[in-house]
């Protein structure tokens, strides 16, 4: 890694998969995350290059609006896009995911209820996260972290705001299915809290998706 201009020192990886791979890797004594985007050699160099240096600083941007706008994101310590490389702070925690499955109910209601403000916050200021599942939430302490914003974008679009909330509830009945109903009601709840009336028209519209959703399943 010393190639990337980093005294990065390898520890584990964490994930790997067709888009990117990312590592725990120590830098100067602390542990860091390091997402790195994969050259696809289907793709024309160029323009493989250019996907890569564009993605990469995009979702290094994203992190850093959504943190300044009051969502706990990593910090973004360093950015290589010609490489695809984002280092980040390294989160310490289980995932929502891991946690929703052996918790008890009553500890995970008020997790959900700050999931619901979190991607709330997002929405109200206009972005979409594109992949808000349960994986990519990390609960450190008593903070809800959302991570991984490669198919964030901004967005006043309704459609794409009641996406995301679909995602999360795909992704609770997916992994979760005997307590989504109740994982998604405190998440609703949360969200409906810090949002506001402006909730009202998403949550129409996740209604709206979902029956499009049970459509597709009936005739596919």
């Amino acid at each position: 890694m010393e190639g990337w201009g980093l005294r990065l020192e390898f520890v584990k990886n964490l994930y790997l998969g067709a888009e990117a791979e990312i590592s725990l890797c120590d830098w100067l004594g602390h542990k860091v995350v390091v997402k790195r985007r994969r050259s696809k050699g289907y793709r024309i160099q160029e323009l493989d290059k250019r996907i890569m240096e564009t993605r990469t600083t995009h979702e290094a941007l994203m992190l850093s609006s959504a943190r300044s706008k009051g969502v706990l994101t990593p910090f973004v310590l360093h950015v290589n896009p010609i490489e695809g490389i984002i280092v980040m702070q390294y989160i310490e925690g289980p995932t929502v995911s891991e946690l929703a499955s052996k918790a008890p109910l009553a500890e995970l209601g008020p997790v959900f209820r700050r999931i619901g403000r979190s991607l709330a916050i997002l929405h109200a200021n206009k972005i979409a996260h594109g992949d808000p599942t349960t994986s990519n939430m990390i609960l450190s302490g008593a903070d809800i972290f959302i991570v991984d914003f490669g198919l964030a974008s901004h967005s006043s679009e309704v459609e794409q705001m009641g996406e995301d909330l679909y995602v999360l509830e795909m992704s609770l009945k997916s992994a979760h299915h005997a307590r989504s109903r109740e994982l998604f009601r405190h998440f609703v709840s949360g969200y409906e809290g810090e949002l506001g009336d402006a909730s009202s028209a998403i949550l129409k519209r996740l209604c709206e998706i979902s029956r499009r959703g049970r459509y597709v399943e009936r005739v596919s």
